[in-house]
């Protein structure tokens, strides 16, 4: 039950950071870049700076042998195509190519079914919105259990 509460609080801060992102609750685009990666950071459960920097491959490894959960593959692959995108809009093709590389390679290796082709900023938008509502109410339903839990 801890595992799949801290999952979720993973799930939720990932989430929270890209639809911020989204709705353009950022000052600069750096600091709209710096919060996603801190989130996806604490996602991998990585120093982002180490993290973001491997080659895909590498990271994969690392993910691997590390305490990574597969129910957040999709989430963390979605989000490096996300950032890959706005590193592209900052004038910064190189990262963004590697997140987009490190996305298709946790994509690949944890059979994570989400392509770079088939997702536009809608459907990212779309996706976030609607796992961030239901993040949401599964830690509301978590606490309210937590609650009954204790009160017996």
């Amino acid at each position: 039950m801890f595992q799949n509460d801290y999952i979720m609080r993973m799930i939720l801060q990932l989430v929270e950071a890209i639809r911020r992102s989204m709705e353009q609750g950022y000052a600069t685009r750096e600091d709209e870049i710096e919060s996603i990666e801190a989130a996806l950071g604490d996602a991998l459960d990585l120093d982002p700076g180490l993290a973001l920097n491997l080659e895909p491959t590498s990271l994969v490894s690392v993910l691997e042998v590390g305490n990574f959960d597969r129910k957040l593959g999709g989430y963390v692959t979605r989000s490096l195509y996300y950032e890959a995108e706005l590193l592209q809009t900052a004038n910064r093709p190189q990262t963004a190519a590697l997140r987009r590389a490190q996305a298709d390679a946790i994509a690949a290796h944890f059979d994570v079914e989400v392509t770079r082709e088939a997702l536009s900023g809608e459907e990212l938008e779309a996706f976030f919105a609607a796992e961030e509502a239901e993040a949401s109410a599964a830690s509301e339903a978590g606490a309210e259990r937590e609650a009954r839990h204790e009160a017996q």
